[in-house]
C-alpha cells in the first residue's frame, strides 16, 4: 500500500469543544433485538468509543472503531483506533532516523488533514502540552512530546501515531447515531492501546450489539423490561 509523506504539524486540541451536556439518541430499531434492554444512553463526549455499525458502508469508516478525543456543540474530533499502515513512524518522520530500530506503525487516523499527527499516550501521570483523554490517555500533537514518547526505550507508557482524524461538523455526528450508523461505548486503555488492532472492530461489535440501548416509545420499552420505567 503506497501511502504520501507524513508531516507533523501542531493542532489545536485543547479547547476547540466544551463537554456535550446532553445525551444523544441512537437509531429507533425496530426488532426483536432492540426491545431487549432499555438502558440509558451513554453521553457523546471524549472518551467514548464509536463503533461502526455493519450497515455503515462509508470505505472511510466502514468497520472502523473511533476514539473521540473532542466533542461538544461545535462538533466533534476523533480518532480510527483500528487502522494501522505497513509505514514505520520512524520512516516518516527525519527526527526519528536515528531511532530506525523501533517498530511503530503509523496508524491511519482518519479522513482529515492526514498530513498532521495526533498521538495518543498512555502515562502515569498529567503530560505538558497534551489533553487528558480518559483516565490516564492523553492526546498530543506536540513534536517535543513525540521526541521524548519515542525515546523511552523499556517503559509500559505506550503511544501510538496517527495520520490524520476523523472530524464532525455541529450535529453531524448526532445525525449519524440517529440513522443507526454508530454505536457508542466507553473506552478503556487496554482496548484502545490493543496488541491486536484488526481484530477489534469484530471483537467490540459483537459485545455493543447485544449491550446496544433502545430509546424510543417508553411503552414499548415498557413492556421490553416488562414493568413500568421509574
Amino acid at each position: 500500500m503506497n501511502h504520501p509523506a507524513l508531516a507533523v504539524a501542531v493542532l489545536a486540541l485543547g479547547g476547540l469543544y466544551a463537554p456535550l451536556s446532553d445525551v444523544t439518541r441512537p437509531a429507533e430499531r425496530r426488532s426483536e433485538e432492540s426491545a431487549a434492554t432499555c438502558r440509558p444512553q451513554p453521553k457523546l463526549d471524549k472518551g467514548m468509543l464509536l463503533v461502526a455499525s455493519r450497515s455503515l458502508e462509508d470505505p472511510n469508516f466502514s468497520e472502523v472503531v473511533v476514539l473521540l478525543i473532542a466533542a461538544g456543540p461545535n462538533g466533534a474530533m476523533g480518532l480510527i483506533i483500528n487502522r494501522p499502515s505497513d509505514v514505520k513512524l520512524t520512516s516518516v518522520l527525519p527526527s526519528l532516523k536515528s531511532q530506525r530500530e523501533r517498530r511503530e506503525l503509523v496508524y491511519l487516523g482518519g479522513p482529515v488533514l492526514t498530513h498532521n499527527v495526533v498521538l495518543l499516550i498512555r502515562s502515569g501521570k498529567p503530560l505538558d502540552n497534551a489533553i487528558a483523554v480518559f483516565d490516564d490517555v492523553y492526546a498530543s500533537s506536540s513534536l517535543t512530546v513525540l521526541k521524548h514518547e519515542s525515546e523511552r526505550r523499556s517503559s509500559k507508557e505506550l503511544f501510538r501515531a496517527f495520520a490524520g482524524h476523523a472530524g464532525w461538523g455541529p450535529g453531524q455526528l448526532e445525525a449519524e447515531m440517529g440513522r443507526g450508523d454508530w454505536y457508542i461505548t466507553p473506552a478503556d486503555a487496554d482496548t484502545v492501546l490493543t496488541a491486536k488492532p484488526r481484530d477489534l472492530w469484530g471483537k467490540l461489535i459483537q459485545r455493543v450489539e447485544g449491550d446496544w440501548v433502545w430509546q424510543g416509545n417508553r411503552e414499548l420499552c415498557s413492556a421490553a423490561v416488562g414493568h413500568p420505567l421509574p
